[in-house]
Formats: C-alpha cells, sequence, structure tokens
C-alpha cells in the first residue's frame, strides 16, 4: 500500500456482488475526473454535505487526539457526528480512515504546529478530492440524468454460528436486507433477522430458530506474522457452486489497511461470497471473520503495481463485544485441515440478503 498512501487517495466501496474492496482508484464507472472537478473539489451537493461532515467529526477527534484521548474514547466522544456520516452512506472503515488521518497529526497538535480546526479543514479537502468518500450510483451514460441503483436485488455472503440460535457475518451482506435466508449445511433453510450490529467494524449478528449445530469457538489472543490460517466459504455461488469452498493462507500483516489495528492482512484467496465467513486458526478456532480485498487491477491501472491476492478480516475480539467469549468449545490442539473442515462445514451458513 506503499503507493496508494504516497497518492493519498484510498477507496473502499462494495460491488454489485456485495463484495468489499480497497483501491487506489475511483470504483468502476466513476471517472477520476469527475472525483477531481474544479480544482479537485466535486461539484456535487451531496458530497459538499459528506464532506463537510467529515470536517466535523475530524475537529471532534483532533480536539480529544489534543487532549491525548485514545482513537476507541475519540470515537466514542463523536458517537452523534458518527452516526451523521453513517446516514450519510460511511462505512465503518471509512470512519476508521478518518481517525487514522487525523491521529498521524497528532504530534503536529501536541506541538501546536497545527490546530483541530486546521486539521479538519485538512481532512474536508481530502474527502472532497475523493480520500473519505464513499462513492456509489452515479448519472447513466445516456444522459437522462437518471441514477443507477447501486445496491443489487440480493446479496450473497457466508456466516457462522456463534450459539444455537445466533449467526454471525459482516454487515454489509445483510444491511438493509428485507428478507436474510440462511442455506444450512444439512440442506435446509431457515429465515434470519438482524439482531444486533457494530457499524464501526463491519459485524451483524443474526437471530434464527435454533439448530443442533456446534457454535464455533473465538480466540481473542493476537494472532502472530506468519500464523496459517483458513476460512470456508460461498464464494460466487451462481457460478462456482453452492457446496462450500476452502481456502487457505496465513496472517500477512497484523494489521490492516494504513496500520488499521482492527483487521489482519490475510494471504487466503477470497472472492465476493465469503464476506463474513470465519478466518479460523489450526486448532478450529474463529480469529476474525472474512471482510474486504484489495483491488490488484485497479492498484495496477493506478500504480503499475499487480497487488495480488491482498485480503482483509475483522478480528474475533470484536465479535467478542457482541457476543461475548465461551460460546463453543476449543479444539485440543492443532489438527489436519481435512480433518478440521469436517468438524467446522456444519456450522458455516451461506446468506443470501434480499432487498
Amino acid at each position: 500500500l506503499a503507493n496508494s498512501v504516497h497518492s493519498g487517495q484510498v477507496y473502499k466501496w462494495v460491488d454489485k456482488n456485495g463484495q468489499v474492496h480497497i483501491t487506489q482508484a475511483p470504483p468502476p464507472g466513476v471517472d477520476s475526473e469527475q472525483v477531481t472537478q474544479q480544482g479537485g473539489k466535486r461539484d456535487d451537493p451531496a458530497q459538499h454535505k459528506y464532506c463537510a461532515a467529515v470536517q466535523r467529526v475530524a475537529r471532534q477527534i483532533a480536539s480529544g487526539a489534543l487532549s491525548g484521548y485514545s482513537m476507541d474514547g475519540v470515537l466514542g466522544e463523536a458517537r452523534a457526528v458518527e452516526s451523521e456520516l453513517i446516514a450519510l452512506g460511511a462505512t465503518s472503515a471509512d470512519i476508521r480512515q478518518i481517525v487514522f488521518f487525523v491521529y498521524g497529526m497528532q504530534a503536529g497538535l501536541r506541538r501546536r504546529q497545527v490546530t483541530p480546526d486546521s486539521v479538519a479543514k485538512l481532512a474536508q479537502d481530502h474527502c472532497l478530492s475523493g480520500n473519505f468518500a464513499v462513492i456509489r450510483g452515479k448519472p447513466k451514460s445516456g444522459g437522462t440524468g437518471e441514477a443507477e441503483d447501486p445496491v443489487p436485488a440480493s446479496r450473497s455472503g457466508t456466516g457462522r454460528f456463534v450459539a444455537e440460535d445466533r449467526v454471525v457475518t459482516s454487515l454489509h451482506v445483510v444491511d438493509g436486507a428485507r428478507t436474510i435466508r440462511l442455506y444450512l449445511a444439512d440442506g435446509g433453510t431457515a429465515s434470519a433477522r438482524i439482531a444486533m450490529t457494530d457499524r464501526r467494524h463491519d459485524l451483524a449478528i443474526l437471530s434464527t430458530a435454533p439448530r443442533a449445530v456446534r457454535p464455533l469457538s473465538l480466540r481473542t489472543q493476537p494472532m502472530g506474522l506468519g500464523a496459517a490460517v483458513f476460512t470456508i466459504g460461498f464464494p460466487h455461488s451462481d457460478v462456482m457452486g453452492f457446496r462450500p469452498k476452502l481456502a487457505n493462507g496465513v496472517i500477512a500483516s497484523t494489521t490492516g489497511v494504513q496500520d488499521d489495528v482492527a483487521s489482519y492482512q490475510i494471504s487466503v484467496p477470497v472472492q465476493a461470497g465469503n464476506s463474513g465467513g470465519p478466518l479460523l486458526d489450526m486448532s478450529g478456532q474463529v480469529v476474525g471473520i472474512v471482510a474486504a480485498k484489495l483491488r490488484a487491477e485497479r492498484m495496477y491501472a493506478t500504480t503499475g503495481d499487480l497487488t495480488e491476492n491482498v485480503n482483509y478480516a475483522i478480528k474475533a475480539n470484536f465479535i467478542a463485544e457482541l457476543i461475548g467469549v465461551g460460546s463453543g468449545v476449543a479444539q485440543a490442539g492443532p489438527q489436519s485441515l481435512e480433518a478440521l473442515a469436517s468438524e467446522i462445514q456444519p456450522s458455516v451458513v451461506r446468506i443470501v440478503a434480499t432487498r
């Protein structure tokens, strides 16, 4: 990500299949010139409204950073503005990027080289140039002025049982759904509804009818660089089939995009449909939730560097904050992938959310 940080432009967006992507270039269908009209500011009232909210939350974060607050403490203080950003289309990752942006200038704030107002104005300028913007449907090229609907009729993802009547997944898979359907390992189906959410970390807990399944246990202790991990999920199930798919790799970094401490970077190959699936260690404990991928071809188009197989997972301790630790039985020790897959597969479900 060195080149993307150098350029100052990072976009996080959701494609039509519900897969989250992180790119340096704007999302498909959005020309970079559309993002930087008029000296770097988009001539878009909705964008200006969004970026004004970014300025307000950045000012509150900067004031907290100046006072020595932790990042989590500052986000707690800024909750009202955070809610405003979410209502305007921000995701939890967008908000964390603003926090990291501000905290990158904490030393300057404490030395009085910059002020909370100047940091907030700089954050607004970066937003207007595309850094913190969630760019969704744009006008159709036919000139009708009608906006394309960026949200597909349904999205498919993966989840896993954390209790006999609770399933955890990524919030972006089910957010805004009218109906949620679970497709179970035994061939059955069940309806579900959103019971709890953590927008900051893109997590959702679904409530469903109790099932006789073994909930998977959580590992909240940090994973080390190079630790072996794997996931079971349902990538591109309409093409690749509805049977679960296993992919494995390692912890490539103990932090995510721009050193986001809430995430792991993983070398596990993931696709649309893997979102919300469990990331597991070699004892069968859940260490995270598959969340996003770096879009290789768009990074290449902008930087000339083909950043292959760069993916991210939210750490398990944030799941524990929603449901508590101890729901499930930890495995005794490392096992073969074949043995682990056999034990874990019944607890993993395909999710279809219809809007």
